[in-house]
C-alpha cells in the first residue's frame, strides 16, 4: 500500500530543511522490531501493525499540514485562503501519493476571538485573521479506515511555559 510512494513533504519545503520538531518526531512505530514474530508470514505482520501504521502515517501527515499552515497564516489573510490552504495540504500529502485517503471535512472548525465555536468560512467570505485575534483550527483525515483528528492554536497565544 506505501511501498514506493513518499510524502510530498519537498513541495511543501522546498529547500529540503524541516522544522524542527518534524526532526525529532516520536517514530517508535516505525522502528519497531518484531523479533519474536518471525515465523508469521508478511501478510500476516502487515495485518498485525496495518492499524498501528496507517494511524502513524495519518498522524505524520497532519503534523506536517500543520507545521506548513501555521508558518503561512499571518494577520490580514482570509480566513478562506487559510482554510483552502489546509485542505490543499492535506490533499497533496495524502490523495496524490496514491492512498485509500478520502481528506474529511478538514476545517471542520475554526475559531477566532470574533465567533462563538465550530465556524468554517463560506466562499466569497471575507474575515480576516486580525493580529490579537486566537485562532484555533480543528481538521482531520481518514486514511483506509482510520481517523486522525488534530487542532492547534495560533502561536500569537502558545504557552511559552
Amino acid at each position: 500500500m506505501f511501498a514506493g510512494k513518499r510524502p510530498n513533504r519537498l513541495k511543501l519545503f522546498p529547500s529540503g530543511e524541516f522544522p524542527e520538531d518534524f526532526k525529532t518526531m516520536d517514530l517508535d512505530l516505525c522502528n519497531v522490531a518484531i523479533c519474536g514474530e518471525q515465523h508469521l508470514k508478511r501478510r500476516e505482520i502487515w495485518t498485525v501493525w496495518r492499524s498501528q501504521y496507517t494511524t502513524l502515517y495519518a498522524r505524520l501527515q497532519n503534523f506536517i499540514a500543520r507545521k506548513y499552515v501555521r508558518s503561512i497564516a499571518k494577520p490580514r489573510m482570509l480566513m478562506t485562503d487559510i482554510c483552502e490552504t489546509l485542505e490543499d495540504t492535506v490533499r497533496k500529502l495524502i490523495s496524490e501519493n496514491g492512498l485509500k485517503a478520502v481528506p474529511m471535512f478538514i476545517c471542520d472548525g475554526f475559531l477566532t476571538s470574533r465567533v462563538a465555536a465550530h465556524w468554517t468560512p463560506n466562499s466569497g467570505d471575507n474575515t480576516v485573521l486580525q493580529y490579537d485575534d486566537v485562532m484555533k483550527v480543528d481538521f482531520g483525515t481518514h486514511i483506509d479506515g482510520m481517523n486522525v483528528n488534530f487542532s492547534f492554536v495560533s502561536p500569537l497565544y502558545k504557552s511559552q511555559t
